[in-house]
């Protein structure tokens, strides 16, 4: 389990994630036909902007039942190493974009938050920042 994050030091977290990497406690069963799945199997990345209506998505439905949690929409992008085997992956869920609201009691205008589905411009941000997760993976694998 993660200690404290807002009490972690870069080097404190750096250690830590090269423990659980080396350690190789970072692992997530798969279901076949899922979503995690589907990027696994076909190595790009996935965009859903209304998860309710992709079949992949069935039995996360029972996740956010569970947890009270409500998934609209999800941005996955795999984690690959130097030859292009999958490796990992980085999932985000329920992207926010700030609207105004009429506030119907005072007539003010304020901003408010908004679920939406991810961009073509999120999905290269990810893909960027999971080649850098790809290095950091490689380098504490070759630190062991």
């Amino acid at each position: 389990m993660l200690p404290n994050e807002s009490q972690l030091t870069y080097d404190e977290f750096t250690n830590f994630m090269t423990d659980l990497i080396v350690q190789e406690q970072c692992t997530v069963p798969l279901r076949t036909g899922g979503t995690k799945w589907h990027v696994v199997k076909t190595g790009k990345s996935l965009n859903i902007s209304d998860v309710y209506k992709d079949k992949r998505f069935k039995n996360n439905r029972l996740q956010d039942q569970y947890s009270g949690y409500q998934s609209r929409s999800i941005l996955i992008s795999p984690v690959k190493d130097a030859n292009g085997k999958v490796i990992g992956l980085v999932e985000l869920i329920n992207k926010f974009k700030e609207v105004d609201v009429d506030d119907a009691a005072s007539g003010d205008k304020t901003t408010g938050l908004e679920i939406t589905g991810f961009t073509d411009e999120d999905e290269r941000l990810l893909h960027m920042m999971c080649l850098h997760c790809s290095t950091f993976i490689a380098h504490a694998m070759n630190n062991e």
